[in-house]
């Protein structure tokens, strides 16, 4: 289907969720942030491209390697 799951880096809390379902974002967009060990690390989209699937929200605590976000790329 060509979607692409974005993991978790860290262990943490998860604490902002800033991209919704069917939302269309760009490569460096803030999509979510994690709290993990006192520091907040931001992920970012690595493409262009649709939220498919959010598999995560605010005041979820998520492992290591654990789905975040479903993106679709827009061609």
């Amino acid at each position: 289907n060509g979607a692409s799951t974005l993991l978790s880096p860290m262990p943490g809390s998860v604490v902002t969720v800033d991209a919704g379902l069917d939302d269309t974002v760009q490569r460096g967009t803030p999509l979510l942030t994690i709290d993990s060990l006192g520091g907040r690390h931001v992920i970012c989209a690595p493409f262009a491209a649709t939220i498919s699937e959010v598999l995560c929200e605010s005041g979820s605590v998520v492992g290591q390697s654990e789905k975040l976000v479903k993106l679709m790329p827009i061609a």
